[in-house]
């Protein structure tokens, strides 16, 4: 109890094999999209905590989480066979999926396939998906908004954006903070990049060597900023 240790009932039970008729055994996986394996994300791995402590609350098993990058990705989805990578993640669960959770944006092209072969799916997002999933629901474009327009009342006007810009809620909220403000866009301050701390860095390092840098950066999420 000192260590805080809530045993999961589920997997107790089937390891004892005593479900039996007596209850049915949930199996649940999840899609992290906005990595990959072996990447970190502060903010990924306390979300993927309070994900799996739900789970076992509610007395089911999380069997997989999967790292793909891929998914997240409009132009890899169109030139992958996304079907394939979907159809062998699903051989991975031997038929026992009774949910998949989804963390991080999620390509329209990878939706077909996805609800093809899991049922009970439910995406934790930043970007819309037009009710084609149940979704608990982030608003990018508004935090963007909001917080584009706090640098601006502070007095900046040359503005930077670091952070992927395809299909990028947080990104059309950074530009309708610059428009509603009657501010120019400039190109050479947007960074259309991955959302990993070693092209926060990065661009980081670029920023400070450039001749005229802007004055003030939005990182369209942490794992950047950590890197800047």
């Amino acid at each position: 109890m000192e260590l805080h240790y809530v045993p999961n009932e589920a997997a107790r039970d089937l390891k004892n094999k005593k479900q039996g008729d007596k209850k049915q055994t949930y199996y649940i996986q999840v899609l992290v999209t906005r990595s990959d394996i072996g990447q970190t994300d502060p903010f990924i791995e306390e979300l993927l905590r309070v994900i799996e402590s739900e789970i076992h609350k509610h007395l089911c098993i999380l069997t997989h989480v999967w790292h793909r990058s891929v998914f997240s990705d409009e132009r890899r989805c169109k030139k992958e066979d996304v079907n394939r990578i979907v159809a062998e993640l699903w051989k991975e669960t031997e038929g026992n999926s009774q949910g998949l959770i989804i963390i991080g944006k999620i390509s329209k092209h990878a939706l077909p396939a996805i609800r093809k072969h899991f049922t009970n799916v439910v995406a934790v997002n930043r970007n819309l998906l037009g009710q084609q999933l149940d979704e608990v629901f982030c608003d990018g474009r508004k935090i963007a908004f909001d917080a584009v327009s706090y640098l601006i009342s502070q007095g900046h006007e040359d503005i930077g954006y670091v952070g992927s810009c395809d299909h990028e809620a947080r990104y059309r909220g950074y530009m309708e903070a610059l428009e509603a403000n009657r501010l120019e866009a400039v190109a050479e301050y947007v960074y259309n990049v991955k959302p990993t701390e070693a092209e926060g860095f990065r661009i980081g390092q670029q920023i400070m060597k450039s001749e005229f840098p802007p004055s003030a950066v939005y990182c369209a999420n942490d794992i950047i900023a950590v890197g800047m």
